[in-house]
């Protein structure tokens, strides 16, 4: 008589399970590793467009503080660009650009043709390091900052400042501050 033979190993469900929990702790901690990956880039990215759209209020402000030192008449407060005789008009509809290491606001402040800051990207710039500028010697960046003044009385004016850029979808972000004229 023959004895019955006991064979050891592994089934196949028994192998296949084995193989998907391996996989699922390789797979798992990559996916994870991914995620957080990509939430870091976004995160530095509002960051940046955040402290952009600070820096063209930071750069108004800056207006209306040396208007008001160079002792303008109370009516010009905020000269330069509002759109007087001359000057640049960034009150709605209308927008403009703002290069903060310009000198002068006539340098700094462009008008978008047409309302369109688009065709204006920001550079980070070569000369200067950590600095966005409108100058194309540096590296192109996927962010576009303008600001717009809109009246709300002759002595309040709302500056909004909107930075745009494009990264898996359109994203933007708006600042918005009300100035007194202090005059």
């Amino acid at each position: 008589m023959q004895t019955p033979r006991t064979q050891s190993g592994f089934t196949l469900v028994e192998t296949l399970v084995s193989v998907l929990l391996l996989t699922m702790t390789i797979v798992l901690p990559y996916y994870a590793i991914q995620r957080s990956l990509s939430a870091t880039f976004a995160s530095r990215d509002d960051l940046i467009a955040s402290a952009l759209a600070q820096e063209s209020l930071e750069f108004v402000h800056g207006v209306r503080d040396n208007n008001y030192l160079a002792g303008r008449p109370s009516a010009d407060w905020m000269f330069g660009i509002d759109g007087g005789t001359g000057e640049v008009n960034c009150m709605s509809p209308n927008r403009c650009t703002i290069d903060a290491t310009r000198n002068t606001v006539a340098q700094a402040v462009v008008q978008c043709a047409s309302g369109n800051c688009a065709t204006r990207p920001l550079y980070l710039s070569s000369a200067i390091p950590n600095f966005y500028t409108h100058t194309v010697t540096g590296t192109k960046t996927k962010y576009v900052r303008y600001i717009q003044l809109t009246e709300i009385s002759p002595n309040e004016m709302r500056v909004t400042a909107t930075v745009t850029w494009f990264d898996h979808g359109t994203h933007t972000i708006t600042v918005t501050d009300v100035l007194t004229n202090w005059l």
